[in-house]
């Protein structure tokens, strides 16, 4: 299939390119269009979902809102951290998602790229497991086809002060831990099936999941860990009934770092 064209700074780019510079680069969202769509389309400025937009030829691009994510960084680390993280000067984005006659516009330095569109509304970030953990905070829908849990329990080395320096529930972890505060509650393998079970055979019908779990002191201990929450996710869903792939991030021995080199999770 032929990906559609942008003028983009005077050339031009395709769908892919263009995605990877609203990635990597991210946008801002005007009050107006999350207004718009509230309700009409899965697009929140909580910023523990995961919004994404969908450009004309169907490309589906994740989208970080730069206001919104600063709001949420401020308020769950102390400035002290802030002050260590090193992209938080890069924090400038030349994209922004403006409504413009009611439709939403993708623009780049103030002009107008594409008119974009978002994945159709879900109830999944209002639901709770039987334990009564809510979905939301510890699974996210991320596109229009994975439910993604981005942090099972909390990080070894955060709550040891080594957290990474772009991973935000790392960060958070270590502010709870610096300021003796308790950790936030951590789904079971139970609420994790739950939860995947909603996601695949409920909707949004996502077809693969992706998991992460919290990088641990013993590699074996996490591996164990992780194979509880497959194995609970097999029992309740069924593999067979999981269309997608099941990605799994996991610390091995093999990569272990030193803190000063670790940039991201392992």
């Amino acid at each position: 299939m032929a990906l559609d064209t942008y003028e983009l700074g005077g050339g031009q780019v395709d769908s892919v390119d263009l995605k990877a510079l609203v990635v990597s680069r991210g946008v801002r969202v005007a009050d107006a269009a999350y207004r718009a769509f509230a309700g009409s389309a899965r697009l929140s400025p909580d910023p523990l979902t995961c919004n994404c937009l969908l450009l004309p030829d169907g490309t589906v691009v994740q989208m970080t809102d730069l206001a919104v994510h600063m709001r949420y960084v401020r308020s769950a680390m102390s400035w002290d951290m802030l002050k260590q993280v090193r992209y938080l000067s890069q924090l400038k984005t030349p994209f922004t998602v403006e409504l413009v006659d009611g439709a939403a516009m993708l623009c780049h330095d103030g002009r107008p790229v594409t008119e974009v569109c978002f994945p159709p509304p879900s109830s999944f970030y209002e639901r709770r497991t039987s334990s009564g953990l809510p979905y939301l905070g510890n699974a996210v829908l991320q596109g229009t086809d994975w439910v993604s849990f981005q942090c099972l329990w909390p990080c070894d080395y955060a709550r040891a002060g080594q957290s990474c320096q772009y991973c935000y529930s790392g960060g958070v972890f270590e502010a709870l831990q610096r300021r003796h505060k308790p950790m936030p509650p951590s789904p079971t393998p139970g609420d994790a099936a739950e939860i995947a079970r909603c996601a695949i055979l409920g909707e949004p019908g996502a077809g693969g999941i992706q998991i992460t779990g919290g990088s641990t002191f013993d590699t074996d201990a996490e591996v164990a860990r992780i194979a509880s929450y497959l194995e609970a996710i097999d029992r309740l869903v069924g593999r067979e009934r999981i269309r997608g792939e099941i990605v799994v991030y996991a610390r091995s021995s093999s990569t272990a770092c030193s803190p000063r080199e670790r940039t991201g999770c392992p």
